[in-house]
């Protein structure tokens, strides 16, 4: 089953019957990670509608990986939304809140290099910071561009 079906019910309780409808997703795609993986396989897909709305759906429920890459979406203007920093720095934000490292790094670079934004220094630093406080939980270029930020900073 590679689709979302509904199931309607109707059980008999005392003298009414009571009817609900449940939504069955397959268990293929139940967990949160592997939501997000269908909803990426959708993007490449160019499922556009669908990709998003699973997304948009994990993102409400304070999941930091969809956060970052609705963030990534909205910051470059791909996946059928429309390009929007302002958004992307939002869903950045909650994604730090929520422990990402990795949006504490595109936060810095964003706050280092993007005149849109307004080149900031001290949030640059700060959010350098922050990704530093997460243990540098996350590998490769983010751990590289904490390091470069934080030794521009101590010149």
């Amino acid at each position: 089953m590679d689709s979302i079906s509904k199931i309607r019910i109707t059980i008999p309780h005392r003298n009414n019957k009571v009817s609900a409808e449940i939504s069955s997703m397959p268990r293929s795609i139940k967990d949160e990670k592997a939501q997000l993986a269908h909803a990426k396989k959708l993007i490449a897909e160019q499922s556009y509608a669908e990709a998003l709305s699973t997304i948009k759906r994990l993102v409400s429920n304070h999941y930091w990986p969809a956060q970052l890459l609705l963030g990534d979406m909205y910051y470059h203007g791909f996946g059928g939304v429309t390009k929007n920093q302002q958004t992307a720095v939002d869903l950045y934000k909650q994604a730090a809140a929520a422990g990402s490292m990795a949006a504490c790094s595109r936060l810095a670079t964003i706050y280092f290099t993007d005149s849109k934004l307004d080149i900031n220094y001290q949030q640059t630093w700060h959010w350098c910071k922050e990704g530093a406080k997460l243990g540098l939980a996350e590998t490769g270029s983010d751990e590289e561009t904490i390091r470069d930020f934080a030794s521009l900073h101590n010149k």
